[in-house]
C-alpha cells in the first residue's frame, strides 16, 4: 500500500483539539428545512427535559451532566466533520419530502403510488403470544418432539432445535392485528403518529424513521427505563430511528462515518461483521487490546497507547488516518463475555473526547450482564445493569445500537439507533435510499405485543426472565468445563515395582462471561504431549476443531473457531516482531462456545462431549494426528 501524506497528522502530546467548552463554542444543530423536519421526524422534535415536556420528565442533569448555568441540557456538539464524503453528498428524497401533505383532511391523492389498503390481502394478522412470566422459574418446563412433518426441516436445522416448551401448557395470550380499528372504515388520519395498530397503516409505505407506535415504544422505553436509572442522556433532544436490526445498524453507521483510508478501532477480539462492514469503504481494522473488563484503555495497545502512538505504528506510517471512530460490544461482549463497568466506560469515554473519537456501542446482550451473587428480583433489574456510554454522552459523540433480536427473536429483523439529531438526519437518508423501514408485518406484530400486549412492565419481567434462564445456563456450561478442565494420564513410576502414577495437565482455560450468551475459552495447545514433537500451536489448532466436528469420530462437536473474531491475529510489538513463539498469544487457541441454544440437559451433555473430545485430542499419538481431517477417520 503506498504511503501518502496523512491529513490528520498529530504528534503524540497533542490529539486533535475539540473546541473549548464556552457558550460561544457550543454550536446548535442547524435544523433542516420544514418539509424535512416533517419527514424525518413526524411527531415533531422533542426535547426531553426542557420546557416542552414540563422539564422534569425526561433526561436528569446529573454527575458530569453539560448543561448551561440554568440547569438546561444544552445540544450535542457538531460533529459533522466526521461524516464520510459519501454521507456528504446524500439528499433528502423530494419525493418523501411531500409525504406530508398525504394525510390532510381532504387531500386528493392524485400523487402516491401506492396500493389501498383494501386491496391488501391480509385482514388480521394473529398469533398467540407468550405472557411475560413464561419463562419465571415456576413456568411449566415439559417438552414434546419439535411440530412438523418428520423430514420437512434440514436435518442442520433439527440440530438446534431438537424439543420445544409445550405451548399449550404455558402461559399465553391471543394477539390480533387488524386492517382497520372497526368495521372497514380507514382510522382518522394523523401525522403525529397517534393512531391504532392496524394493517392498513403498518403495511403501507411509512417514513424512514419507523412505525410510529413502535418508533413511540423505544423512545420511551430507552430514555424512561433504561437510561433514567443512570442518570438519563445528559443533551437536549437525542433521537431515534427503527432498523432491520443491529447487523444493518453497523452498516449504516458505518457509511456515514467511514471512507477510504480511514481506521476503525475495535475491540483485539470482536463481531466479524462489524469489520466487514467497514473494509470494502476502504477503511481499516484496529484491535484494541482487551482485559477482563473488555477493551482496555492503559497500558501496551490500549485505547490510549493506540491512539497516542498512531503516527509511529505501522498503520500510521503507510498513510491511515488517525481513528475517529470506536465500534465496541460493551455488555456481554462478542466473543469473550466480558463487561465494561461505570468507571471503565467513563475513563474509554474521557479518551474519545480528548481524541475526538465517535463510540458505536452494539449493545445487543445489554438485558444479559450477570452480576455476582444472587439476582434480587426485577425491581431492581434495569437498576442492575451497566449503564450506557450514552449516559456519559456529554458531546453527542455516542451512537447506541438496540435490538430485538436477543428479546423477541432474530428473524423479526427489528431493532433502534439512538444519537444525536444530525447523525440520525443522515441515516435517514440512507434509509429512504435503501431499506426506506423494517417490515411493517414486523413492526405490526412487535408493536402490537409490547405497546397493547406487555407494556414496559410487562417487557422488562419478560427480559429480566431471560437473563435468569440464560445465567443458569451458564452455569451449567461452565461448572461442566471447570470439572474436565484436566487431562489424566497415567505411568508406571520409577524403581521398577508396579505402581502407576496418575498426572494431570491442564487443557483449557476460561473466565466465567459476566454477560452476553458465550464463553471464551483457551485450548492450551503448548501442553498438547505432541506440541513441538513435532507440531506448531498452528498446525494443532487446525486440528482440534475438525476432531471435535468431524462425525467421523463420533464428537460431533460444533465451537466457533477463535479466528473468526480475530482482527490483528497475534499480539505483537510495534515492528511486528514476535517476541518468540511462546510469548505470541494465538488467537486460534480459543474457541467460542455458545450456552444458549440447547435445552440445559442437552447442554450439560454436549459440554461434557466437548471436554470427552478433548480428552480424546490430547491422547493421540503422531500419526493419528497426522490423519485427522483426511478422510480416513
Amino acid at each position: 500500500m503506498p504511503k501518502r501524506p496523512n491529513p490528520y497528522a498529530c504528534t503524540l502530546d497533542s490529539p486533535r483539539p475539540l473546541p473549548p467548552r464556552t457558550e460561544s463554542a457550543i454550536i446548535p444543530l442547524r435544523p433542516p428545512s420544514p418539509e424535512y423536519v416533517y419527514h424525518a421526524y413526524p411527531y415533531g422534535y422533542q426535547y426531553y427535559g426542557g420546557e416542552e415536556d414540563g422539564g422534569d420528565e425526561g433526561n436528569r442533569v446529573g454527575e458530569g451532566v453539560y448543561a448551561d448555568g440554568r440547569g438546561k441540557l444544552r445540544p450535542p456538539v457538531d460533529l459533522s466533520h466526521h461524516f464520510s464524503q459519501t454521507a456528504r453528498r446524500r439528499l433528502p428524497s423530494m419525493i418523501k419530502t411531500m409525504y406530508r401533505y398525504f394525510s390532510m383532511p381532504g387531500m386528493k391523492n392524485l400523487m402516491a403510488g401506492m396500493p389501498p389498503p383494501d386491496f391488501f390481502p391480509y385482514d388480521t394478522l394473529e398469533s398467540l403470544a407468550a405472557l411475560p412470566n413464561r419463562f419465571h422459574k415456576s413456568a411449566n418446563t415439559n417438552t414434546s418432539p419439535l411440530p412438523g412433518t418428520p423430514g420437512v426441516l434440514p436435518a442442520i436445522i433439527k440440530s438446534f432445535f431438537p424439543t420445544h416448551p409445550t405451548t399449550s401448557a404455558l402461559p399465553t395470550a391471543h394477539i390480533t392485528v387488524p386492517k382497520y380499528p372497526s368495521g372497514n372504515s380507514p382510522p382518522p388520519a394523523d401525522p403525529f403518529g397517534n393512531f391504532p395498530i392496524t394493517l392498513s397503516t403498518a403495511l403501507q409505505y411509512g417514513t424512514a424513521q419507523g412505525y410510529p407506535p413502535l418508533l413511540n415504544f423505544v423512545k420511551d422505553f430507552s430514555l424512561h427505563h433504561v437510561h433514567a436509572p443512570h442518570g438519563g442522556i445528559p443533551y437536549a433532544s437525542p433521537a431515534f430511528v427503527l432498523s432491520n436490526g443491529n447487523t444493518d445498524g453497523i452498516n449504516k453507521v458505518f457509511e456515514m462515518l467511514l471512507g477510504e483510508w480511514d481506521a476503525l478501532l475495535v475491540e483485539k477480539y470482536t463481531y466479524s461483521p462489524a469489520v466487514a462492514a467497514a473494509i470494502p469503504r476502504g477503511a481499516c481494522a484496529v484491535g484494541v487490546e482487551m482485559d477482563e473488563e473488555g477493551i482496555s484503555v492503559d497500558g501496551p495497545g490500549g485505547l490510549i497507547d493506540v491512539l497516542q502512538k498512531w503516527e509511529v505504528s505501522r498503520w500510521g506510517k503507510m498513510g491511515w488516518r488517525r481513528p475517529g471512530v470506536l465500534y465496541t460490544i460493551a455488555v456481554g461482549q462478542n466473543p469473550t463475555g466480558r463487561v465494561a463497568g461505570r468507571e471503565r466506560k467513563r475513563r474509554v469515554y474521557e479518551v474519545c473526547e480528548r481524541f475526538d473519537v465517535i463510540i458505536v456501542e452494539d449493545e445487543p446482550y445489554w438485558h444479559l450482564y450477570y452480576p455476582e451473587g444472587e439476582d434480587k428480583g426485577h425491581g431492581d433489574f434495569l437498576a442492575s445493569l451497566p449503564p450506557s456510554y450514552l449516559t456519559f454522552d456529554v458531546s453527542g459523540r455516542v451512537i447506541r445500537l438496540d435490538t430485538f433480536s436477543k428479546t423477541i427473536a432474530p428473524g423479526c429483523r427489528l431493532g433502534w439507533i439512538t444519537a444525536q439529531p444530525a447523525m440520525v438526519q443522515k441515516l435517514l437518508l440512507v434509509n429512504e435510499a435503501s431499506t426506506q423501514q423494517a417490515s411493517g408485518f414486523s413492526q405490526a406484530m412487535v408493536a402490537e405485543l409490547l405497546v397493547n400486549r406487555w407494556g414496559v412492565g410487562g417487557f422488562v419481567e419478560w427480559i429480566g426472565n431471560l437473563r435468569e434462564r440464560y445465567a443458569e445456563k451458564m452455569r451449567i456450561m461452565c461448572d461442566a468445563l471447570e470439572d474436565g478442565a484436566v487431562y489424566l494420564s497415567e505411568s508406571e513410576a520409577h524403581g521398577g515395582d508396579s505402581e502407576v502414577v496418575v498426572s494431570g495437565t491442564r487443557m483449557i482455560e476460561f473466565l466465567r462471561p459476566r454477560g452476553g450468551m458465550f464463553v471464551w475459552l483457551r485450548v492450551l495447545l503448548a501442553n498438547h504431549p505432541l506440541y513441538k514433537r513435532p507440531f506448531s500451536r498452528e498446525y494443532l489448532a487446525g486440528k482440534v476443531w475438525v476432531y471435535l466436528a468431524d462425525p467421523a469420530y463420533g464428537h460431533k462437536i460444533l465451537v466457533g473457531p477463535g479466528r473468526l473474531f480475530m482482527v490483528n491475529g497475534y499480539e505483537d510489538d510495534e515492528e511486528g516482531g514476535s517476541g518468540g513463539e511462546g510469548k505470541r498469544e494465538l488467537g486460534e487457541e480459543y474457541v467460542r462456545l455458545s450456552f444458549t441454544v440447547m435445552r440445559r440437559e442437552e447442554l450439560r451433555t454436549a459440554t461434557r462431549g466437548f471436554v470427552e473430545g478433548l480428552r480424546g485430542f490430547w491422547g493421540l499419538g503422531r500419526e493419528e494426528m497426522e490423519r485427522v481431517g483426511m478422510g480416513d477417520g
